[in-house]
């Protein structure tokens, strides 16, 4: 009985999915291309099939299978998307601090396989995210008002200058030169900056998934359709199959 049982694979190291992640990136058009013109079912599992052998000539002791490939790619541009949303995430974080961990070996190579404009993990090129905007500005007039609030020397009920963000997202002209001096209760609770701040968040977590969601349907879509073109091959060499062997009778 135990002899039936089939044997674990050992898992794969980091230099086979490196090496994978290289081979697929010579390929990557004819992998990640659309169905068209020179790009079939065919020449999609030759590209597997030669990625395949390249990977056991260089760790014979650790074979792997066409779909073992196949797998592993797809496990690995979904961790691989984690770990650059998140060097992503650190770059683009404002104020001191240590600098974002580098992106490991495999996750650079996905990283330019999948496209550096790929919005679902680097939003878009030369655009100032608007959301990320708002989240800076929220937390420049929450630090500033906290400031400013607690300075020595500031009068009681004195009202403090209104930080630099807010002034530009809401421009109004200066007082008239016989208005009196406006007067405020001190700064405002930051409980609700806090508030718009997570909700944004929230926000901004909700559509990277939906992104990552639609991804995962559209490579579900795609293997569906290689399926559904190898059933038609089988179907077509057992019809000519049996055309043939009947001929012979």
């Amino acid at each position: 009985m135990a002899d039936n049982k089939r044997k674990r694979k050992p898992n794969w190291t980091k230099d086979q999915q490196l090496l994978l992640a290289k081979q697929v990136n010579k390929r990557k058009l004819i992998i990640k291309g659309k169905f068209g013109i020179g790009i079939t079912t065919k020449s999609k599992k030759e590209a597997w099939e030669s990625i395949r052998m390249e990977i056991n000539s260089a760790f014979p002791l650790l074979p792997r299978t066409t779909d073992e490939c196949e797998k592993r790619w797809f496990s690995l541009q979904s961790h691989a998307r984690q770990e650059i949303a998140e060097y992503k995430r650190q770059t683009a974080a404002t104020g001191g601090g240590t600098a974002p961990k580098e992106l490991s070996p495999i996750a650079s190579v996905v990283y330019s396989i999948l496209g550096y404009s790929d919005t679902s993990i680097t939003g878009l090129q030369g655009c100032i995210d608007p959301a990320m905007q708002l989240l800076d500005e929220l937390e420049g007039a929450n630090s500033s008002a906290a400031t400013q609030g607690n300075a020595p020397g500031s009068p009681p009920g004195s009202c403090p200058l209104p930080p630099g963000p807010l002034l530009f997202l809401h421009p109004s002209p200066g007082p008239a030169p016989d208005s009196p001096p406006a007067v405020c209760g001190g700064p405002a609770p930051s409980a609700s900056l806090e508030q718009q701040k997570l909700e944004l968040e929230i926000s901004l977590l909700k559509k990277q998934h939906a992104v990552l969601d639609q991804q995962e349907r559209l490579f579900a879509k795609q293997n569906l359709h290689i399926d559904k073109q190898d059933r038609v091959l089988k179907l077509q060499e057992e019809y000519y199959s049996h055309q043939l062997k009947m001929l012979k009778e």
